[in-house]
């Protein structure tokens, strides 16, 4: 059975990070206090992961950090429903709208975001550099 849990458990999401971003691990470190954390899990075993947090430079904003889910369970709707449940944290915690931002070429988390209501946006400030697209959903 699959199913989303928001978890403490920084471990396993560190974990999955490194299996599923074999090349880029190291180059965005998952950080514990960098607000919330979410596991997909399959009869308990984690196989994907998500976080999100609230943003300084915009408080009534969180952005979406890193999510992977492993190889043998894409297509299955799990990255989507990890979008979904970082939607529920942010409106629930009050906040206008969510930003995030994906690689050009990764058409799988484009499309997954633009189900979820986000748009493509130019913010002022591109956090994570020029090269990416960014993303936002008011809520």
């Amino acid at each position: 059975m699959l199913r989303i849990a928001r978890t403490r458990d920084l471990d396993a999401v560190r974990a999955l990070d490194r299996v599923i971003f074999v090349e880029a691990s190291g180059d965005y470190p998952v950080e514990p206090d960098c607000g919330a954390w979410w596991l997909a899990l399959d009869g308990g075993e984690p196989v994907g992961f998500a976080g999100a947090r609230r943003l300084t430079r915009e408080p009534d904003f969180a952005v979406l950090e890193r999510a992977g889910v492993l190889e043998s369970h894409r297509g299955l709707g799990l990255h989507r429903r990890l979008i979904r449940a970082r939607l529920r944290w942010a409106r629930a915690s009050g906040l206008a709208g969510v930003l995030t931002y994906t690689t050009p070429d990764n058409a799988p988390s484009a499309n997954a975001l633009i189900r979820a209501g986000f748009r493509l946006d130019a913010p002022p400030w591109r956090w994570a550099g020029p090269q990416f697209a960014y993303w936002r959903a008011e809520l």
